[in-house]
């Protein structure tokens, strides 16, 4: 009844759900619900299965963030949405639908953003490789773009002069670094991708067909190496993080959920490390997602003979399209 692609296609929409679901509540939970210390001279361990509610819906929380950054930034869009003219003017906020230019600036920006690349990277492999090795090959791509994201923001917090931010402005310092960063990588992962996707894919299938059962361990894995590695690093440049948290999730959940928060809000480290990690994971399973489709041949520049758009619209009338849809 379905294709193999067709299967990996439904397993990629699982995979989405569970980057902006599970993954960041097991993230979380690594470490928040086990607190370990000494007293009395003697280690202890304490599992904190008061803080699982607020774990959970934690990592909802910041896994949603992630969706949502994933989608801005990328230019996410369907191109039943690009060939009415974009989103605004689909909606009706803004222009006519199916207005010529606004198509075609709506599929221009489509087709160039990373998005549009990486679904056509995507669909230029589909019939060479499974779309689920694809996947995993272009996943191992974006590490290095993660681990850029994870370094900068704590690097500008150390050395960026004190001069050029507020004190107590640690939340809009990360923030504004962190976002220019994930912009840039995103633009950055598709231009390498490009190249390297043929062997990426090669050393995932390498790998055994066996891992397609493991889809969020990859992401969870990579989150612990780089989070002990991070710890390692931070130790040894004389940077200490450990005091400093982000209590942003707490002033927007405590309304949601009414009980004993931690009231110690996330740590600065972990989110550093969650937010490089997720957005960029999720970006790359909906644009693989994406591709696993058959996408129109406007999208692909290499396909393209002068300016094609000009026939993708049934011919309409003037007086249509004076009066819209």
């Amino acid at each position: 009844m379905f294709n193999q692609n067709s299967r990996h296609r439904i397993f990629l929409m699982l995979v989405v759900l569970g980057q902006i679901s599970f993954v960041p509540i097991v993230i979380f939970g690594l470490t928040s619900l086990v607190e370990t210390g000494w007293t009395e001279g003697s280690p202890y361990l304490l599992f904190r299965w008061d803080l699982i509610p607020w774990i959970c819906l934690t990592g909802v929380f910041y896994g949603m963030i992630s969706l949502i950054l994933a989608v801005s930034m990328s230019g996410w869009m369907p191109s039943s949405i690009a060939l009415r003219g974009g989103w605004l003017a689909s909606t009706g906020i803004r222009g006519r639908s199916r207005d010529p230019r606004r198509v075609d600036r709506a599929s221009t920006e489509l087709s160039m953003s990373p998005f549009g690349q990486l679904a056509t990277i995507t669909s230029r492999q589909r019939d060479r490789f499974e779309l689920i090795f694809v996947h995993g090959g272009l996943q191992t791509l974006a590490i290095p773009i993660q681990a850029i994201l994870i370094a900068l923001p704590i690097l500008a917090i150390e050395y960026l002069p004190s001069s050029m931010f507020k004190e107590g402005a640690t939340l809009e310092l990360v923030s504004l670094v962190y976002l220019a960063s994930l912009w840039v990588g995103m633009r950055l992962q598709v231009a390498y991708s490009d190249k390297l996707v043929v062997p990426a894919t090669y050393m995932r299938r390498f790998l055994g067909r066996t891992a397609q059962l493991s889809w969020v361990l990859p992401v969870i894995v990579y989150w612990f190496v780089a989070r002990t590695i991070l710890g390692f690093l931070l130790s040894a440049m004389g940077i200490d993080l450990t005091d400093q948290t982000i209590e942003f999730d707490i002033l927007i959940l405590e309304e949601i959920l009414p009980m004993d928060q931690n009231e110690s809000g996330t740590p600065l480290v972990d989110l550093i490390v969650a937010m490089g990690v997720l957005p960029i994971a999720t970006f790359t399973t909906i644009s693989v997602l994406a591709g696993g489709y058959d996408i129109p041949e406007w999208m692909d520049p290499t396909r393209m003979v002068g300016n094609i758009r000009d026939g993708m619209l049934p011919e309409r009338s003037e007086e249509e399209f004076i009066q819209g849809d």
